[in-house]
This record gives structure tokens, sequence and C-alpha cells, in this order.
């Protein structure tokens, strides 16, 4: 097998896989691995920040909106796909 080959069955066997991993739909590892960093950054800044009233209302909202658009991103948007 030529290094063209091998490249082409590479290609083909990662492409089957991200198809697969597409049309299952929803929420996948990565967007849990993405909501959870949001999600802990968001949570850490209002624990750091918590004497402050406008620091906790915005780390609270930043957790609701992005997750909220996580979420409609992955089963809205992405679901078609």
């Amino acid at each position: 097998m030529t290094g063209s080959e091998s490249a082409f069955v590479l290609h083909a066997a990662s492409s089957r896989w991200l198809r697969q991993r597409v049309r299952n739909g929803g929420l996948n590892d990565c967007s849990w691995i993405l909501l959870a960093a949001v999600n802990g950054f968001f949570a850490t800044t209002m624990l750091i920040g918590s004497g402050n009233v406008v620091v906790v209302v915005f780390s609270l909202s930043g957790i609701v909106v992005c997750t909220a658009g996580i979420t409609w991103v992955m089963y809205g948007v992405m679901d078609r796909y």
C-alpha cells in the first residue's frame, strides 16, 4: 500500500467515525467537556467574587446563557447535520 492509499484509508475511516458521531445528534462528549469548562469558570468566578452582588448575578446569568446556548446549538443547529 502506498502512502496516498494509506492516507485515503485513514481519511475514510475517520470520516465514517465522524459521521457516526455527528449523526447521533445531541450533546456528545466534547459538548459535555465544553459545558463543564464554561460552567466551572463561571462558578469559580462566582465563588471568588462572592462578596460582590454584581459578580454573582453576572456569573449566574453567564452559566444560564452559555448552557442554553451550547444546548441549543447542539440540538437545534447541529442535529440537522
